[in-house]
């Protein structure tokens, strides 16, 4: 079945880079924020095979360096990025130890923004791009249903990469990708995460054009 479904996404993206490949002039620029649905399939060592599905956040922090947020949800399953956890303890332990709570509110709530992971981008024609990625501040609760697992969540990284296929003067974003994860755990539970989102650019921006006279 998840190869199946694999397939099908393949099918798709064949289809639609051979449709869209040469309409428009739509690189990534700094401030372009995409919103997207990203669904896909997890594979890792001494877990079942599931699908997992949810909300991408990805924001160019220059024209080739992107930040991003994943929350994804699956069968006993959730991801998120790990730098909210971090933060609230950070907080926990400074209102314990100071007599303020504006000071360690406020550093908790940068360390919780911290980004899940940041990409690369590189060009490869006006509409098509690749963005290699890492990940080194992921969180996963994940469990297996027949049996117990005694440790259920995670701190880890992924490394992948992602195929950025822009469309209506990229408003609108697919892109597939692939991902080789492991948790900071002495199983480390390696394994793999593949799929393709779905995305709209709420902060679209426009290459400025100079007119000379």
């Amino acid at each position: 079945m998840a190869n199946k479904h694999f397939k099908n996404i393949c099918l798709i993206l064949v289809i639609t880079l051979f449709t869209f490949n040469n309409i428009g002039n739509s690189q990534l620029l700094n401030g372009d924020s995409f919103l997207s649905v990203k669904s896909g399939i997890l594979n890792l060592n001494n877990y079942s095979q599931r699908n997992a599905i949810g909300i991408n956040l990805d924001i160019m922090v220059t024209d080739n360096v992107g930040i991003h947020y994943d929350f994804l949800i699956g069968e006993k399953h959730f991801h998120g990025p790990a730098a909210p956890i971090g933060g609230g303890i950070v907080m926990g332990w400074m209102l314990e130890n100071s007599n303020e709570f504006w000071g360690p509110f406020v550093i908790g709530v940068l360390l919780s923004v911290i980004p899940e992971g940041v990409s690369y981008n590189i060009n490869l024609n006006p509409t098509i791009s690749l963005s290699p990625y890492v990940s080194p501040l992921q969180f996963d609760y994940i469990r297996n249903a027949d049996r117990p697992t005694g440790t259920d969540s995670f701190v880890g990284c992924g490394l992948g990469f992602k195929t950025n296929l822009l469309l209506l003067e990229k408003k609108i974003r697919i892109a597939p990708f692939g991902e080789y994860k492991m948790h900071y755990h002495r199983n480390k539970n390696a394994g793999w995460f593949a799929g393709i989102a779905l995305g709209w650019n709420f902060n679209r921006q426009v290459e400025e054009e100079f007119e000379f006279e």
